[in-house]
């Protein structure tokens, strides 16, 4: 799924990759944090959706544009957005066995 939105006659795209994800873990991003560091979290957020189709996107842009877009709907969706895009990497009837052992 991607959200696109339109600013300035230039199009942004809004759509998270496995790789975005890691790196905005990297950068602190943490979904258990959102409702003690909520801007920090949305502002990480949000860059992640917009790293997949706009690789050398700073913080700073990302905030910028932000300022144009923000909305608890837009943050609802990019939060489905995330958790789907961790889910498509988990297999739901995996075809291969596996085991523990000790």
């Amino acid at each position: 799924m991607k959200i696109e939105f339109e600013i300035e006659n230039r199009k942004w795209v809004l759509e998270y990759s496995r790789d975005s994800i890691r790196r905005v873990e990297d950068m602190g991003y943490n979904f258990h944090e959102l409702e003690n560091k909520p801007v920090t979290m949305m502002s990480v957020l949000f860059l992640g959706a917009l790293l997949k189709n706009h690789h050398d996107m700073s913080l700073e842009q990302s905030d910028e544009l932000f300022k144009h877009v923000a909305s608890d709907a837009l943050l609802k969706e990019l939060d489905s957005m995330f958790a789907e895009c961790i889910n498509i990497g988990m297999a739901k009837n995996p075809n291969v066995a596996w085991k523990k052992v000790s």
